[in-house]
């Protein structure tokens, strides 16, 4: 059972083994700047190999934040489309608005700021145990979903740093638990979904659960009341697209059905309209709708029954806390919305935890790059339709890689919840 606030085991660790992939990821970042300053041809050559698709300057989301901010800070309602935002809208939290002190003219700064915190945080994660597990750390700290949220400069990368610092506190005495809730509060106020990560409150005394739980209620009531219309707006304008690619989420699956049934296209990334056309045709976005909460229901169902199995031996309670938090986070992103692929940066949370997970969750991480591959191979020695059929095949292994994935993690976060709740 997870204990309140176990300590790991002492495992000897070299220093290296810490911020080794720390340090491979700030030099992998180095070498693509460098890139985009003195060969811009190859920087561009590179994302595209991995799957991105690089805008002409890097930052482009920070550069939206901040615009954002900019133009609020001048009465526009960011909220709907303006030209303020050269007819972009806003869509994260209104809190953001208020940090009046940033501008447009910081993106660089504030760019290279999340890619010093996003490989800082790498070094709170427990260290690997071996070279094996540290070389698998090193691949997934820059897999193709890491490089997209870093050349876009996007949010998702603060989030991840303060959800990993919150975790790293929790896991240490009084003062740095409480302290470490609290940057969890920050993350969750400025993105929502970071609240997930308040499942690891459930290890307190239930004294302190109390409080803890009455200290939140409090926050959140004085953040609607604070934010509470900007907040709805801004969850009604959350993104989505098409299924095929850079998106996960428990809608995937039946929407990329849906739309291949109701028009077959020669390519798997059609359009906004055409997608949204083809769903909203003959009710289909009703019914694949449907097909989604059956899904749900059936993970539910096999979550549950899973949770019911012992967790792997050896496992020591400051990895299975991170396991925890790394499952809550990715089952309330997954089921929740379409996600843009970089949110699945918090799998790097279940890394630690060894085992059969690190396979798919790598295949997850670069999936961007290996289907592109796969694409251009099959259309180089099968031609156009067989390549299709490929693409097709390989899409349907991702969303079932995907929920098998969210199955497992959810039975881990349901383990840990039915055990908290004996000891309590």
């Amino acid at each position: 059972m997870l204990l309140p606030q176990a300590e790991a085991p002492h495992r000897p660790s070299y220093w290296y083994m810490r911020i080794g992939a720390s340090l491979f990821a700030l030099a992998m970042l180095g070498l693509f700047a460098l890139l985009y300053h003195f060969a811009p041809g190859r920087y561009f050559q590179a994302l595209f190999w991995l799957g991105d698709v690089p805008y002409r300057y890097p930052f482009l989301d920070s550069e939206a934040v901040l615009d954002a901010i900019g133009c609020a800070r001048r009465g526009v309602n960011v909220y709907a489309a303006n030209a303020c935002m050269s007819g972009g809208f806003y869509n994260y939290s209104p809190l953001l608005l208020h940090f009046t002190w940033l501008g447009p003219q910081q993106r660089d700064g504030v760019g290279v700021a999340l890619l010093l915190g996003y490989c800082a945080a790498l070094a709170l994660l427990p260290p690997p145990e071996n070279a094996r597990a540290l070389a698998l750390r090193c691949v997934a700290a820059v897999s193709p979903a890491t490089l997209f949220a870093a050349e876009r400069g996007n949010l998702d990368l603060g989030i991840v740093c303060l959800v990993t610092l919150g975790v790293f506190l929790s896991l240490r005495g009084p003062l740095a638990r409480t302290t470490g809730y609290g940057v969890l509060g920050l993350a969750a106020a400025l993105k929502y979904y970071p609240a997930a990560a308040f499942i690891l409150f459930l290890r307190e005394r239930r004294g302190v659960l109390v409080a803890v739980l009455l200290a939140s209620c409090l926050l959140i009531a004085w953040y609607l009341a604070a934010f509470g219309r900007g907040t709805l707006v801004s969850l009604g304008n959350l993104p989505g697209g098409p299924p095929f690619g850079y998106w996960f989420g428990a809608s995937n699956l039946t929407y990329g059905l849906a739309l291949l049934h109701g028009a077959p296209v020669p390519n798997l990334n059609p359009d906004i309209s055409q997608y949204r056309a083809v769903l909203l045709h003959d009710n289909v976005w009703l019914q694949a709708n449907k097909g989604t909460f059956g899904l749900e229901l059936l993970a539910l169902a096999a979550a549950l029954w899973l949770s019911r199995r012992p967790a792997r031996p050896g496992l020591d309670a400051e990895r299975a806390v991170w396991l925890v938090a790394g499952a809550a986070l990715i089952c309330v992103c997954f089921f929740e919305a379409q996600n843009v692929v970089y949110r699945g940066m918090f799998l790097l949370f279940v890394l630690p935890a060894g085992g059969w997970r690190c396979l798919p969750v790598l295949f997850l991480l670069w999936e961007e790059a290996l289907r592109r591959y796969v694409g251009i191979a099959a259309a180089d020695f099968l031609g156009p339709s067989p390549a299709l059929t490929v693409q097709i095949g390989f899409w349907l292994l991702r969303e079932l890689v995907w929920w098998l994935v969210v199955v497992d993690l959810g039975a881990c976060a349901m383990r840990f919840m039915l055990e908290q709740a004996r000891r309590l």
